[in-house]
């Protein structure tokens, strides 16, 4: 069964997201911002990473690129909700799908189901 963590700062965003995969049949475990989700996903090594990028403190950004610069966490399928980014930063940000803000829970369903591959070798995130 696919291990989803779901990361968002907005308390009400973060239920109905977790809520949703749940439904869906997947095991969900929540985040409430960058660190916290770091600190989940090096212990519980979630298979799928659903992410906002605009949080206080650490952001999705410098999350992702913490996660794909450990070789523990590199291989994490990360799908990116939020309203913030494009199809040129997917690339940029390593992330293996993206579902804009405001979203369709179908949408990001299907996006996370999209990711039950078996795990890859991915790069480190790009210094800048």
């Amino acid at each position: 069964m696919l291990r989803v963590l779901v990361v968002d700062d907005d308390s009400a965003v973060l239920r109905v997201l977790a809520d949703a995969l749940s439904l869906a049949g997947y095991v969900v475990r929540e985040a409430t911002d960058g660190a916290d989700a770091l600190a989940t996903a090096r212990t519980w090594q979630p298979d799928v990473l659903v992410t906002d990028l605009s949080m206080p403190g650490i952001d999705g950004v410098e999350a992702i690129r913490q996660l794909r610069q450990d070789p523990a966490t590199r291989a994490i399928r990360i799908v990116v909700c939020s309203g913030t980014v494009d199809r040129v930063e997917q690339e940029r940000l390593a992330v293996d799908a993206i579902v804009a803000k405001p979203f369709d829970l179908e949408v990001l369903v299907a996006a996370v189901a999209g990711q039950a591959e078996p795990p890859r070798d991915v790069e480190p995130f790009p210094s800048v």
